[in-house]
């Protein structure tokens, strides 16, 4: 497995694609997350009062910082983590190269656990790429407004990082198996984000007509980690985009946990079993 691990990691770090990627999350995450909340606070738009600017203020300084950079994970992490998981597995079979990896020394299996060593990894990236320029800006914004700098403990920062890389890390696995399942990038990426940003939006707009579907709703990655990410709430904000408490954090993070391993199974599987061609 490690020298699997070490070959893919090799292949990352000269994919474009990873790199775009990493690029398009830094600049959302920057844009929505801290420039143009701040450009808000400072130019309130008509009807907008006092207290609507301090709930902004409270999710940009440094007290906010975890919950602002976290609530981003949910909906369009993820989406980011579906692709990426879904082309470092599918592009295999796109270059016409799983084939011959899979002639080599390493058997299947292995080479499938380098790959998803190598997602971990990349989560981890796409989560430092963020969580350190937030904090930058809430540092900054703070002292532009004179603010108190007063920064989470050390405990829960460690504890919102874990579930942030619980959350994308799911997603991974799960592009990963969708491109193990249809043995390619376009379609695993395409049915990724339609049940991520589709799918599970339809089903919660309709969970509280009808019961069976909220039942369902509690057992899917994407509620399950806005649930997580609910737990870790921006300072004064009460709603963000994909971020709602549908079930607790340990009920949360169990789903996700769940989601993750049987995706890993079944790519395991399926990969094992059938043709690489």
């Amino acid at each position: 497995m490690r020298a699997s691990f070490a070959a893919e990691m090799m292949k990352l770090r000269r994919r474009p694609a990873l790199w775009v990627l990493l690029g398009v999350w830094f600049l959302l995450a920057l844009a929505f997350g801290y420039l143009i909340p701040y450009a808000l606070y400072q130019n309130p738009p008509a009807g907008m009062g006092v207290p609507e600017q301090d709930q902004i203020l409270a999710s940009i300084v440094p007290g906010g910082w975890l919950g602002n950079v976290v609530s981003g994970f949910p909906l369009f992490g993820a989406a980011m983590l579906v692709i990426a998981g879904a082309l470092v597995v599918g592009s295999e079979y796109g270059w016409s190269t799983m084939g011959t990896v899979m002639t080599q020394r390493p058997g299947r299996l292995q080479v499938l656990a380098g790959k998803l060593a190598a997602l971990a990894v990349v989560a981890v990236a796409f989560e430092v790429i963020v969580f350190a320029p937030g904090a930058l800006a809430s540092a900054i914004i703070g002292g532009a407004v004179d603010g108190p700098v007063d920064w989470p403990a050390v405990p829960e920062m460690l504890e919102v990082f874990a579930a942030g890389f619980l959350i994308f890390f799911t997603w991974a696995a799960l592009g990963a198996l969708l491109a193990v399942l249809f043995r390619g990038t376009s379609l695993p990426i395409g049915l990724g984000l339609v049940w991520l940003l589709v799918i599970e939006g339809l089903i919660a707009g309709f969970a509280g007509s009808l019961e069976v579907l909220e039942t369902i709703r509690q057992g899917l990655p994407g509620a399950n980690g806005g649930s997580l990410a609910a737990t870790y709430p921006p300072t004064g904000v009460a709603e963000t985009p994909g971020v709602s408490a549908v079930t607790g954090p340990v009920h949360a993070a169990a789903v996700l946990a769940l989601w993750a391993m049987g995706a890993m199974a079944v790519s395991a599987y399926f990969l094992r079993r059938r043709d690489v061609t």
